[in-house]
């Protein structure tokens, strides 16, 4: 909770104990008990060394030294070693709340980021394959950080690179070519050690092979990103592709239709789980337009890169990382990393005065090389950051699910969406910390029960939807706050809820700040404990007009409240359950 007023009094006064605001960082906290006030500041403890000054004699000296009005703090106390607290006025709350229903869907946006340009790529993956767990966590957090900075005053461009070039795809069009010529009847034909086995690639060539060739239409699902490049479609039929006497030439003609068919389901999947990119950038348009060789030159003159074995390597251990990395292989091909700094060259041109990027938890040890690598791009140490992702472990019947796919088990971010819905997934993604293992529970996701947090928040939603329902079948209007109203919310559930409601905003700026969505859900649950709670404990359609129509204010402003948090967070907040 921001309040300028006490903020300004406490710079007044803590220049007549000589410390001027270059001397410290003033930081207030809402106290988790109620009884210690309704705002806290540790300035006293943070300032009674330098001042050589006991913590406690010299809060009650700034707290003695203060001039704000009694419209505003109603009282301020110390305590323990020496917290200072304030107890707003009754008045202030009821400004609060109007706040609130005014705003409505805006009720909590911020000028914080003051239209920061921040490029958010996540998710990413190789279009070789369908969606993992770990990319539908990265797509949770991803794409909810996204909104959050929004709301938070920052200009976001979601972005999703996808890796259409490379050996990689080379490995996915003979994996392809084998498995249409076994779905033909032909011997002879294998798929290569390091190629695809997955399930996904026989089903592609039996479609392949029973409905011959059919054009993925991309057409429609505009939200999930513009591409950027040219992806080539294949030309001819898969029997022809099938008699090339060049085997690397067939590989490609089936590798073309394979990405085209894995990058449309990609993109479908994008839909379901309600992913919006701005523009999914293909790994390709990099080689098409020269970008690798132009960023290999410019690090060439900058003195950064050295020959050594017939490769060329960069000299990544001059910006922390444990050994040097090879930027071009000895047979002349570039590696990803080549491709990875060309991308975020590509970023920087664009405009992005910072780049976040997701990574999984088997790419811990690219973060040193590729941060290095953007500052021996004069970027700068804070132009690219990483956020790592942990693993997710699915938990079925209280035991670790092992994920494999020839045993039926999930393994895909669809077939997450089918087993417990889309809204379900992404909560339990985010509520929990970026940094830490997930235990992704199934049996918890699909009960409809308050032990379920998302089933939790949303009946909170929806049972504040009922009650307006319920006044307006009674007569009441639920919109209608006549003066005087709000001043009857007196009693310590309506308290405590409203106190909650008001933090909102900061708690966007934490999360905004410090990447971690958590913030969000874990706020949602609170809102939804604490309404429950002033739910069983005051009669909100009661016999008072008066107090009817304030508590229903109060009521409203939650359910505007829980429905933005439910929004950042992707999730549906529903009227009736």
């Amino acid at each position: 909770m921001k309040h300028e007023a006490i903020r300004k009094a406490l710079v007044h006064a803590l220049e007549g104990v000589g410390m001027f605001e270059e001397d410290y960082v003033l930081e207030f906290e809402v106290p988790k008990d109620p009884a210690f006030g309704d705002l806290s500041t540790n300035v006293a403890l943070l300032l009674a060394k330098p001042l050589k000054r006991k913590p406690r004699e010299l809060a009650g000296e700034i707290a003695a030294s203060l001039e704000i009005s009694k419209d505003e703090v109603s009282s301020v106390e110390i305590a323990g070693p020496g917290f200072i607290n304030f107890r707003l006025a009754r008045e202030i709350w009821a400004n609060r709340l109007v706040e609130i229903l005014d705003q409505g869907d805006r009720f909590g946006s911020s000028n914080l980021g003051q239209n920061e340009r921040v490029n958010i790529e996540f998710v990413s993956a190789n279009p070789t394959g369908p969606f993992n767990i770990v990319s539908a966590r990265a797509a949770a957090v991803g794409s909810a950080l996204a909104r959050v900075l929004e709301m938070a005053g920052f200009s976001p461009h979601t972005e999703f690179y996808c890796n259409d070039a490379g050996r990689q795809v080379v490995l996915l069009g003979h994996s392809l070519r084998a498995r249409y010529a076994q779905a033909l009847g032909r011997e002879g034909f294998e798929v290569p050690e390091e190629g695809y086995q997955g399930e996904y690639v026989v089903t592609l060539a039996r479609e392949l092979a029973e409905k011959g060739l059919h054009e993925e239409s991309f057409e429609g699902d505009d939200t999930v990103g513009r591409i950027k490049g040219d992806l080539a479609v294949p030309s001819g039929v898969p029997t022809e592709w099938l008699a090339l006497a060049d085997e690397e030439e067939s590989a490609r003609s089936f590798g073309r239709y394979a990405l085209h068919s894995m990058i449309a389901q990609q993109r479908r999947t994008c839909v379901r789980f309600g992913l919006e990119f701005n523009t999914w950038y293909l790994e390709s348009e990099l080689h098409a337009t020269d970008k690798l060789a132009s960023t290999r030159r410019e690090l060439e003159e900058a003195g950064h890169l050295y020959e050594e074995d017939g490769a060329v390597w960069f000299r990544s251990t001059e910006f922390g990382d444990e050994k040097d990395r090879v930027l071009v292989k000895a047979d002349g091909q570039p590696t990803y990393f080549l491709a990875d700094i060309a991308y975020h060259r590509a970023k920087h041109a664009r405009g992005f005065t910072r780049a976040i990027d997701f990574f999984g938890p088997d790419h811990h040890g690219h973060i040193a090389r590729m941060q290095g690598a953007m500052q021996a791009m004069g970027y700068g140490p804070d132009w690219l950051e990483i956020l790592l992702l942990q693993q997710v472990n699915l938990i079925l019947d209280g035991k670790p699910l092992e994920m494999s796919k020839r045993a039926g088990r999930l393994v895909t971010m669809d077939e997450l969406i089918e087993e417990v819905g889309a809204d379900v997934a992404k909560f339990f993604f985010l509520d929990r910390k970026n940094g830490s293992h997930l235990d992704f529970d199934l049996d918890l996701a699909k009960q409809q029960s308050n032990d379920n947090p998302v089933y939790y928040v949303k009946y909170a939603h929806a049972r504040i939807c009922s009650v307006l329902r319920n006044a307006q079948t009674r007569g009441v209007d639920p919109e209608k706050v006549e003066e005087g109203d709000l001043a009857r919310l007196v009693e310590e559930a309506e308290l405590d809820l409203l106190r909650l409601l008001s933090e909102f905003p900061q708690r966007i700026e934490g999360a905004a700040t410090s990447r971690e969505m958590s913030r969000i859900t874990g706020f949602a649950k609170d809102v939804s404990a604490a309404f429950h709670q002033f739910y069983q404990n005051c009669v909100i359609l009661g016999e008072d007009e008066s107090l009817t129509r304030a508590r229903l204010a109060l009521s409203r402003a939650t359910r505007i409240v829980l429905a933005n948090a439910l929004r950042l967070a992707g999730v549906e907040a529903p009227e009736r359950m």
